[in-house]
């Protein structure tokens, strides 16, 4: 007895489909991979640029709660004495009015002395500390001092000194705090300085992680994202390539516009 004649595709299906109807489904969700993961991408790349915002938004209310219990004086940007701020310095009584000392507790936050010894908890989301965007350094590195991708502008302190809040000018378009960069980060203008992740910058140490902006908190309070090239000159030939704007108009870092801000 013959047997029945099989299809001539049928020793090439696979799981119901033949060979080229499974290569088509294939080349089908590549294509709408390829088109979905950009997008998401960018979804997840606004949802960090919107938490850090959010942070820094606290860091603001943190500042105006300082100010007005400081009789209008602003907090320290770096460690008394020295530029670099190590998990020791941060402990030292000499730099209790240091800002990431000082204005935490006016917001409910620990401050950085108290991450002395559990150096990975400063890192994380509740401590308001690290932009969620932020590559950070290795935790071998991190181990002697932390690392701040958030900073107190230091052209708001003149000769070591703290300043007023009633002395900025133009409070609603001076910098108080800015993203600054890390060691690991990619600087956004080559001629910025090295990122070095201390907690006081300015404009040669702005960061613009979130897509080629950054987070800025301003001396009346409020914080906004601002692409890169509205906070740092990014002009061919300019004399301030890859610094602060001169004149002064959109963004502010001192306390007198008129000032050199670099």
């Amino acid at each position: 007895m013959k047997g029945v004649p099989r299809r001539p595709e049928a020793d090439h299906r696979i799981g119901g489909f033949t060979l080229i109807e499974l290569l088509v489904v294939i080349a089908i969700i590549a294509i709408l991979a390829g088109m979905l993961l950009p997008a998401l991408a960018r979804a997840k790349g606004s949802a960090l640029r919107i938490s850090c915002l959010n942070q820094q938004k606290q860091w603001g209310l943190g500042l105006m709660l300082y100010t007005e219990e400081n009789s209008d004086y602003l907090p320290r940007e770096k460690p008394f004495s020295q530029d670099q701020l190590t998990w020791i310095q941060a402990q030292n009584t000499n730099n209790a009015d240091l800002w990431c000392n000082s204005i935490p507790p006016r917001i409910g936050l620990r401050p950085v002395r108290d991450f002395a010894t559990n150096g990975q908890a400063f890192y994380e989301k509740a401590s308001l500390f690290t932009c969620p965007a932020a590559k950070l350094p290795a935790p071998t590195v991190r181990k002697a001092s932390p690392f701040f991708s958030l900073a107190m502008n230091s052209k708001l302190i003149r000769n070591g000194e703290p300043s007023r809040l009633t002395a900025v000018q133009m409070p609603s378009q001076t910098v108080a705090f800015t993203e600054a960069g890390v060691p690991d980060e990619p600087r956004f203008h080559p001629n910025q300085s090295a990122y070095n992740g201390q907690p006081h910058a300015f404009a040669n140490r702005f960061s613009a992680r979130h897509s080629g902006s950054g987070n800025l908190v301003f001396a009346d309070g409020h914080a906004e994202n601002l692409r890169g090239n509205q906070v740092i000159d990014t002009t061919a030939g300019s004399p301030n390539l890859g610094k602060a704007f001169v004149p002064q108009t959109r963004v502010v870092w001192t306390l007198d516009p008129l000032d050199n801000p670099n």
